[in-house]
């Protein structure tokens, strides 16, 4: 009997929720603004169920990192960092063995990834970064900056815009603009895209 996706994706999330209560807020998060760029993209019933479920797993590997670093009130040193980034390639392989649809587990694991190359672990740039990928590195970056870390306080609406164009070349330009419509209620050029 095959077990249906749904039920994959929500025992894996409960094994981020028993982690840290924030992983399955962020998850949430992350999910809704993921979906409201892909309803802008005109993404068909599929495309957004994929999407959703790349958002509600894309950081499952950080239940294999130390908590003592997922909550580390101060900066993570070197180590710490190098430690924290694995978390990318060990969720893709935890996930591995469910054979999940692409478009999801591309999303475990280059979800920091940049559209100009300068992210892990693979280094990917551009198209090489899949959609469903690309939206969900603005989504999760979005909500990042606008919730309570343990070494910092959340940044205001503005200084959290402020921060995503700083690093805009890190984001697929036609994504940047959506997500830009998005947080300031505008109308966007690049909603004909599926």
């Amino acid at each position: 009997m095959e077990i249906p996706l749904s039920d994959v994706i929500r025992t894996f999330r409960r094994f981020g929720d028993l982690h840290s209560i924030e992983t399955e807020d962020h998850a949430v998060r992350t999910r809704t603004f993921a979906l409201r760029i892909g309803e802008k993209l005109k993404f068909d019933s599929m495309q957004l169920l994929y999407l959703g479920y790349a958002a509600d797993v894309h950081d499952i590997g950080k239940i294999f990192i130390d908590p003592n670093i997922i909550d580390k009130a101060g900066r993570l040193n070197k180590a710490q960092r190098t430690q924290m980034q694995k978390h990318c390639e060990l969720g893709f392989e935890a996930m591995e063995f469910i054979h999940l649809p692409e478009e999801i587990s591309d999303a475990i694991l280059h979800h920091q990834e940049h559209w100009d190359g300068s992210g892990y672990p693979d280094k990917q740039k551009g198209e090489q970064i899949q959609i469903i990928t690309r939206i969900v590195t603005i989504a999760d970056m979005w909500d990042a900056l606008n919730t309570d870390r343990p070494y910092r306080s959340s940044y205001s609406t503005v200084e959290a815009v402020g921060i995503m164009t700083r690093h805009q070349a890190w984001f697929d330009p036609e994504l940047f603009a959506i997500f830009l419509s998005l947080v300031r209620g505008e109308p966007s050029p690049w909603c004909l895209r599926s």
